[in-house]
């Protein structure tokens, strides 16, 4: 009898969790990016219902790297997640899929054996760039679709030519030509140079990259996966001002992802108390005490790796001896109190910078009313008739 009701229950259980998966989505580095965070973000590669079970889609271009099926463009239980050996398993939610090989494939998914299968479509080409303007003879170029291939890379004053699964192909032409077998090598100038390659056309080209997005994420800042944008000039120096920083670790970054990141080269270097040096590429979790919480403004050489850090103007002068607020984390609400300068505003903030909550108590004491807040965490920016000061907030 006891058997039957287990069995019972893991089936009512079953359906349940089925019927709650509205979309199913397959992201990460092999096709084209993990998930930012941001609020609302609706996942790119989004499989097709089949029928109650099956999910499919046809004629994805993947990337070698990594990736994952995900519900309901969310982690954790908001729908639920797949990942497991290639190119099929019966998927689970820790780790994730390692694609070895570039190629079209078509993907499915079935949300009540967990099973999934990627069948390859056609092959992608293997292309390479060599010659003596490539520093070690020979680079990979990925693939960014089932034709196109693309790199970002700094050359040497020389001659390259593409290999397209072994046989050289090239032109004469730089910075850009139609290749063919036989053809002259191509002339490369020394610098960085995003270099683009058709396997259909032969059609190249080698252009100045855009410059890479630098950013900051972490506990200590903006919350992991999120990041506060540097904004630059030349792709080389790069500035951050007003930068809301608390107790909590975080990294320097490249483009959103980990694939380059900076940290310390030792545990535990917080930047705010050494105002200047250089960070490592590769490097440990900066980590910021809670002294050195505050509004910054921050500059980093991209190539030294050089950094700067000042408290920004509108927060010198501003005591948070006698500020507090409580409770938090709040399920309601959130009191504010001073015991010298009066509150002029409050503004509340969320990860992205946006405002969603303003008050002007003009008084030593301030409540505010979270409980149409959603979960997660918030800044709150604090005026006095003297100073700004920011702090972080968590909302249950």
């Amino acid at each position: 009898m006891k058997k039957r009701v287990l069995l019972l229950i893991m089936c009512v259980f079953a359906i349940t969790a089925s019927a709650q998966i509205n979309s199913v989505a397959i992201v990460g580095e092999a096709v084209g990016g993990w998930p930012t965070g941001a609020a609302g973000e609706i996942d790119a590669n989004q499989l097709v219902k089949i029928d109650a079970d099956n999910w499919e889609l046809k004629d994805l271009t993947i990337t070698a790297g990594k990736c994952k099926f995900r519900a309901n463009n969310a982690w954790g239980g908001a729908g639920g997640e797949w990942a497991g050996a290639f190119p099929t398993a019966t998927g689970t939610s820790a780790g994730d899929i390692t694609v070895p090989v570039a190629g079209v494939y078509t993907v499915t998914l079935n949300t009540a054996t967990n099973v999934y299968n990627f069948v390859s479509a056609a092959p992608i080409p293997v292309v390479k760039l060599v010659g003596t303007a490539v520093d070690g003879g020979t680079v990979s170029v990925p693939a960014t679709g089932a034709s196109t291939f693309q790199i970002t890379v700094t050359l040497l004053d020389g001659n390259a030519q593409f290999d397209v699964d072994g046989v050289l192909v090239s032109d004469s032409a730089f910075p850009s030509g139609a290749a063919f077998e036989g053809g002259s090598a191509i002339p490369i100038s020394a610098g960085e140079w995003l270099i683009k390659f058709n396997t259909e056309t032969f059609e190249y080209s080698f252009e100045a990259p855009p410059a890479p997005i630098v950013g900051i994420t972490g506990a200590a800042g903006p919350g992991w996966g999120n990041d506060y944008e540097f904004t630059t000039t030349d792709g080389i120096n790069y500035t951050l001002l007003g930068g809301v920083f608390v107790e909590g670790g975080m990294l320097f970054r490249l483009n959103k992802n980990y694939d380059v990141k900076f940290g310390g080269e030792a545990d535990g270097l917080d930047i705010f108390a050494s105002p200047s040096g250089i960070l490592s590429e590769g490097g440990k979790d900066i980590i910021i005490a809670a002294a050195s919480a505050g509004t910054y403004d921050i500059t980093f050489n991209r190539l030294t790796k050089e950094y700067t850090t000042a408290l920004s103007l509108s927060t010198k002068g501003f005591s948070t001896a006698n500020f507090k607020v409580s409770p938090n984390p709040t399920t309601n609400n959130w009191n504010f109190t001073t015991a010298n300068d009066r509150i002029e505003s409050i503004q509340i903030l969320d990860v992205l910078g946006k405002n969603v909550m303003s008050i002007s108590p003009r008084s030593n004491t301030a409540n505010v009313d979270a409980s149409s807040l959603t979960r997660g965490i918030y800044f709150a920016k604090v005026a006095t008739a003297k100073a700004t000061q920011t702090l972080k907030l968590m909302k249950n």
